[in-house]
């Protein structure tokens, strides 16, 4: 009980010391994080070696093949993924190149490459970006950004930013949105600047994050865009990799 107290995915082995009892430590298959101060999945392959430069073996280009004949079926018509929307393991293992691989024939560092360049996927998703705030989840893969309207995500709304431009004028359904915004973070490699008038006009602030990570704005605490804080009508966004 002590030891889920710290953590849910904490035990007490007693098989370690038996002073005052044993030793907390994570469940099997898992390890303390000391960065996020939790006990977390841990995965003992090592993917350093496989880069984006590193070529595809044969094995992994058919299995790209095979994952992109097997899209083409089932979403023929190229649907706009739902940006909101976390993948259900079938969309993922749909997708997943380890799960294509002829078992019978492929090598173990083919299975291992194909293990690595799965995980990356979502390597986006998993980034620890200090700049982002805690409570913050990080921009969608698919978006050009994100505005809130608590500068630390503890309440209020959230609106992901497509590319293109987006106004908030008086009777729209968009017009909460108007003159509210105390939070910007934009994906890698994506530009987003924000109009203190609708019609991308007025004073305005460019925010432009690095093409390798996301970057996030508290208005308030930036002298170049207080005057952007809850006073942003309309954002046009742009992105390089999108």
């Amino acid at each position: 009980a002590d030891c889920q107290r710290v953590d849910m995915n904490m035990i007490c082995n007693t098989n370690l010391t038996v002073q005052t009892g044993g030793k907390c430590q994570c469940k099997r298959d898992m390890k303390w994080n000391e960065a996020s101060g939790e006990c977390q999945m841990f995965l003992d392959v090592d993917c350093s070696g496989i880069t984006y430069e590193t070529p595809p073996s044969k094995a992994i280009l058919d299995a790209v093949a095979k994952a992109q004949a097997a899209s083409n079926v089932s979403n023929p018509d190229s649907e706009v993924p739902d940006l909101l929307s976390t993948p259900s393991i079938k969309q993922t293992l749909d997708s997943s190149l380890l799960s294509r691989l002829d078992r019978q024939a492929a090598s173990a560092q083919e299975m291992k490459e194909a293990f690595c360049r799965d995980i990356d996927t979502f390597s986006m998703d998993f980034q620890v970006d200090p700049n982002r705030p805690p409570r913050c989840q990080p921009v969608p893969s698919q978006a050009c950004g994100v505005v809130y309207d608590s500068h630390d995500c503890s309440g209020g709304w959230r609106l992901i930013i497509t590319q293109g431009e987006i106004s908030f004028p008086y009777f729209s359904s968009y017009w909460k949105y108007r003159n509210d915004i105390d939070l910007i973070g934009v994906a890698p490699g994506c530009t987003l600047t924000g109009y203190s008038n609708t019609g991308y006009t007025g004073r305005r602030g460019t925010f432009k994050a690095p093409d390798t990570s996301e970057f996030w704005w508290v208005l308030e605490e930036y002298a170049e865009f207080q005057h952007l804080d809850s006073d942003i009508e309309s954002i046009q966004c742009v992105c390089s990799k999108l």
